[in-house]
């Protein structure tokens, strides 16, 4: 990725945008040092789908260089990233998701039903995300993850509902025709790699079950639910992080490491539903 200048420029561009959006809202913290009021989270799955790894890597840059810029920077920016980074990993992968090995990779086309489709690949995103937020603050002792956890996907699942298909149409109709994606930019070098069915159903199961296996844990096992009382800093749940550690690093291996399976990147289609 790092051998082609569009694919820097653009991973410059998606942490530019994702710093802008979150300026004007960065003194309006929902959670302090935690999660402030942030609609740009819904560029992070846009910039996976549309520029690939630059995408992830922007979103990552973002995230951590946002804490430190706003000054919320603290042990919870590791996992910010993280959960940023795979975010924007999963909706690249899910987007490239075959059914069938006859399949071949969806264009980026402005039409309901591909908007649709954005709609639901970024879904896991947002609870991949919520699970490192929620188990950083677990290790780290301060809010239970079930808090952290909740908060952060309700959060980033409205954003991304609300402004999802308006920017997905936006960088469809505008992006791609005058600028073309990642996969006309790398070629050879991801261009054509498809994601098969198995592979997509252990990201989704990975990525829902490392929200809810803790979350479970964290309820059924320790009686901390999200609207319960207690004290910052004096539960300790070992089991929570026993429940959530598998899944992430599921998650770390399937969105990082694995690569997909190898198919024929189409031609464009006609922009008609």
């Amino acid at each position: 990725m790092w051998r082609h200048p569009k694919m820097v420029a653009w991973c410059l561009l998606t942490a530019v945008m994702i710093l802008i959006a979150r300026l004007p809202f960065f003194l309006v913290p929902i959670v302090p040092y935690h999660l402030d009021f942030n609609p740009g989270v819904a560029l992070i799955p846009l910039s996976g789908v549309f520029f690939g790894p630059a995408g992830a890597w922007g979103a990552a840059l973002a995230t951590g260089t946002g804490d430190l810029l706003y000054g919320i920077g603290s042990v919870m920016t590791p996992f910010r990233v993280i959960g940023s980074f795979l975010f924007a990993l999963a909706s690249k992968k899910l987007w490239s998701l075959c059914l069938t090995r006859s399949d071949l990779v969806p264009e980026m086309i402005p039409t309901w039903r591909r908007t649709m489709r954005y709609m639901v690949v970024l879904a896991p995103g947002c609870f991949i995300d919520a699970a490192w937020n929620g188990f950083g603050s677990a290790v780290n002792g301060l809010y239970p993850f079930t808090y952290i956890a909740g908060i952060v996907l309700v959060h980033h699942l409205l954003f991304c509902a609300v402004l999802g298909p308006v920017l997905y149409r936006f960088f469809a109709r505008e992006l791609v025709p005058n600028f073309g994606h990642w996969r006309m930019i790398m070629h050879g070098e991801e261009q054509g790699f498809r994601l098969a069915f198995h592979n997509g159903a252990i990201i989704f199961i990975a990525a829902i079950g490392g929200w809810l296996a803790p979350f479970l844990v964290s309820g059924l096992v320790y009686g901390v639910w999200p609207f319960r009382h207690y004290y910052i800093g004096t539960i300790v749940a070992p089991q929570v992080y026993l429940a959530a550690l598998p899944f992430l690093l599921a998650q770390i291996y399937t969105l990082a490491i694995a690569r997909g399976e190898a198919g024929h990147h189409p031609q464009p289609p006609p922009a008609t539903d």
